[in-house]
């Protein structure tokens, strides 16, 4: 059995917009994800999801400022924690970051329960986006994604099936998985910078570059290889896409605006073992 939930709490009343009159009328372009608050007692999972909310992001079309960057650029003035940078004014952060709107995320629930033959694991995250140039709130929304298994046995030689069922469930490639769901969908409701009501003159765009480090037609086998890449340090995510009717499980890191870095993350990739990753390019239009 499987059951994912969501719920959202959106400020602004037409979707595709940000909320305020100013927002609305030069919409931010650059967006920096600050640290996340984390109200569990999963002591990893704040990054995990700031990095795949990170990864999402790059379809939305956003110049997003690399997580990196914005780790050092707080620590060069003393801020490490979630606490630290709500002691900053917004607009501060701005000039600090260079990013026209700022990312406050918190993770509110992260569970894993196991009573037998039933297990589930469930992650819930709440977002608040800022314009840095006015210091307003623009955005909010909160969304929780489960993923549950077993279930009543039908008779007594289907319950040891039925427990280790259950009992897989409780990996840590699920909840790779249910975060990856969750910053999914919270993404889907951002809105994309080119649906925004504004115009701005044609430009040629930029070109960014991400690493493909897998591809599957099934999603547990790109679930379990992102699982197996955040464990040696990398941020991956799985991006779902669709060629010529087939359907494929892509397993990527990134993204990144530098080639050099792509290429320098790639040698990294290679030495863990993952010696078919290779760069992929995709186009940003301005």
């Amino acid at each position: 059995m499987f059951a994912f939930q969501g719920c959202s709490s959106h400020l602004d009343e037409s979707p595709g917009n940000f909320q305020t009159r100013a927002s609305r009328t030069c919409p931010p372009h650059s967006v920096a994800l600050l640290p996340f608050e984390n109200l569990t007692e999963c002591p990893e999972i704040a990054q995990l999801v700031r990095e795949s909310l990170y990864s999402h992001l790059s379809p939305k079309h956003y110049e997003d400022v690399e997580l990196g960057e914005v780790d050092a650029r707080l620590e060069s003035i003393g801020l490490s924690s979630f606490e630290d940078v709500q002691s900053v004014e917004v607009r501060k952060l701005g000039e600090l970051l260079h990013a026209d709107a700022v990312v406050y995320g918190s993770v509110t629930k992260c569970s894993r329960v196991y009573i037998g033959v039933f297990s589930s694991v469930c992650v819930a995250t709440s977002l608040e986006v800022y314009d840095t140039r006015t210091g307003e709130k623009v955005w909010t929304d909160f969304e929780e994604a489960c993923f549950h298994d077993g279930g009543v046995p039908l008779d007594v030689l289907s319950i040891p099936l039925t427990a280790m069922r259950s009992g897989m469930n409780m990996r840590e490639v699920v909840r790779v998985r249910v975060v990856d769901d969750l910053c999914r969908t919270l993404v889907a409701r951002v809105p994309a910078a080119q649906e925004t009501e504004f115009h701005v003159e044609e430009s040629a765009g930029s070109d960014s570059f991400e690493l493909q480090v897998g591809a599957f037609h099934e999603e547990d086998g790109a679930v379990e290889t992102a699982a197996s890449m955040h464990k040696k340090g990398f941020a991956a995510f799985v991006r779902k896409d669709e060629e010529q009717g087939s359907v494929w499980y892509r397993v990527l890191v990134g993204p990144f605006n530098d080639r050099n870095e792509a290429e320098s993350t790639l040698a990294k990739v290679r030495e863990s073992g993952t010696q078919d990753a290779f760069i992929r390019r995709f186009h940003i239009p301005e």
